[in-house]
């Protein structure tokens, strides 16, 4: 990286995210360990220090460039924009969120017939859809959506659009970890529902009642959530434009700003977001333009599912008017030619 700083005669450097030094020493993080009789805590102590320094790295070496060309970072968040010029102490730094689709796209997105993806899918005809997207990494959250499906009726049903990470692609591995953490977990899932059912069976024996059954166990989990894999860029933005809910259940890790979102609002999609801190810088720029539930609550999203979409259209319409990607490459040209004005 300090190469390409360093042969770059004009550079804005993009920083998706901006890690400091958190302040858990050592000697808590082994005692939180300890305490849960797991590694994670200090596993986490020794991550987190490991990127906070390689971002600092970055950072002080742009700024040290700064004193001999042009040389600036873009963040996509107010909060990284922030640490950077008042902790780090660089000036040369600008914040604008993700943009994707310019207006033009937008309209020939939204105007084409919605297609109906239960069908595509092989699901039965009238199926409600809602999906996660992206990569199949820990950090999203599908343990949420997979919990969802059951406290839903059955006419709904889970759409993952992605794959596994490249870089989780290990040699001799018959599976990624995460992965089968969550088959298991859909496993597990059908296995309750299986539970439960034999439990409704002996109570309806005992009290000599017809069969009485709560309709969302009627029928197995595994039927109702569908792997589509990976899309390629067109039909990515259409399906997140055609099913019912884009969902991003994100536990919080620290990124400043994901591509889904936007790129799902820029689509015309419904979408509900967890009530992450990523979520919540995204709202600085969009404001109350997509739904929101609490991390890991899968039955408030379910809630949130089943009742009214939010109308958003007219709002969006006008957040797209200040930040898009035509205003974007605007801004990097600005500072590119030294037109910009810094505050």
């Amino acid at each position: 990286m300090k190469w390409l700083i360093d042969a770059a005669p004009n550079l804005i450097l993009t920083m998706h995210r901006v890690d400091v030094a958190e302040t858990t020493s050592l000697l808590e993080a082994i005692g939180k360990s300890v305490r849960a009789l797991r590694a994670g805590p200090l596993f986490h102590h020794f991550r987190n220090k490991e990127f906070s320094v390689l971002y600092h790295n970055i950072v002080l070496h742009c700024k040290e460039q700064s004193a001999r060309k042009n040389v600036w970072i873009k963040v996509h968040a107010k909060r990284e924009h922030r640490v950077i010029r008042d902790v780090f102490r660089f000036k040369n730094v600008i914040h604008y969120p993700l943009a994707f689709l310019n207006k033009e796209e937008q309209k020939k997105v939204k105007a084409l017939p919605k297609a109906d993806l239960a069908a595509r899918f092989g699901l039965p005809q009238g199926s409600k859809l809602f999906g996660v997207f992206g990569y199949i990494s820990n950090y999203k959250g599908i343990e949420t959506a997979i919990k969802t499906v059951a406290q839903l009726p059955t006419d709904w049903h889970l759409v993952i659009a992605g794959s596994q990470h490249p870089q989780s692609i290990k040699a001799y591995k018959d599976v990624d970890p995460y992965l089968e953490s969550i088959l298991n977990l859909i496993a597990n899932e059908d296995a309750e529902r299986e539970r439960k059912l034999a439990k409704l069976a002996r109570v309806n024996h005992y009290l000599e009642k017809t069969e009485v059954v709560d309709e969302r166990l009627t029928k197995p989990i595994t039927d109702r959530i569908k792997f589509i894999g990976s899309l390629d860029d067109d039909d990515f933005v259409h399906v997140l434009r055609d099913i019912d809910a884009v969902v991003l259940p994100y536990i919080e890790v620290g990124q400043s700003m994901s591509g889904v979102i936007v790129l799902a609002m820029e689509a015309g999609g419904r979408v509900l977001g967890a009530n992450n801190l990523s979520f919540a810088e995204t709202r600085k720029y969009f404001g109350d333009t997509f739904e929101r539930f609490d991390i890991g609550n899968h039955i408030e999203l379910a809630q949130r599912l089943q009742a009214e979409p939010l109308e958003v259209e007219a709002a969006r319409t006008a957040i797209f008017e200040t930040y898009n990607i035509r205003n974007s490459v605007a801004l990097q040209a600005q500072v590119f030619e030294g037109t910009y004005k810094n505050v």
